[in-house]
């Protein structure tokens, strides 16, 4: 049985925006529809909701990201398994 939610599951492996107010959410998802990046969907986003909810938004407040990019970035070469071993954080 599904979980109970008051809002909508959202799915998809093209991308998602989340917002506090649906237009915002819309504009930063047609930004990446257009070819732009997570960067560039945040921004118009957040700018959007200088608009909409401008109570929420001003000088001073902060604006936590997260940019998921296919789970795994590049590694530097040195960072192979002695190394961690080495520096205490893999398994002993």
């Amino acid at each position: 049985m599904p979980q109970f939610t008051t809002r909508p599951v959202i799915m998809g492996n093209f991308g998602v925006v989340a917002a506090g107010h649906y237009l915002a959410a819309y504009i930063g998802m047609r930004v990446l529809e257009a070819g732009g990046n997570a960067i560039d969907a945040g921004v118009a986003a957040g700018f959007a909701l200088n608009l909409v909810k401008p109570q929420s938004n001003g000088i001073g407040d902060e604006t936590p990201i997260l940019v998921y990019r296919n789970g795994q970035g590049s590694a530097p070469r040195r960072a192979n398994i002695k190394w961690f071993k080495d520096e205490g954080i893999a398994g002993r």
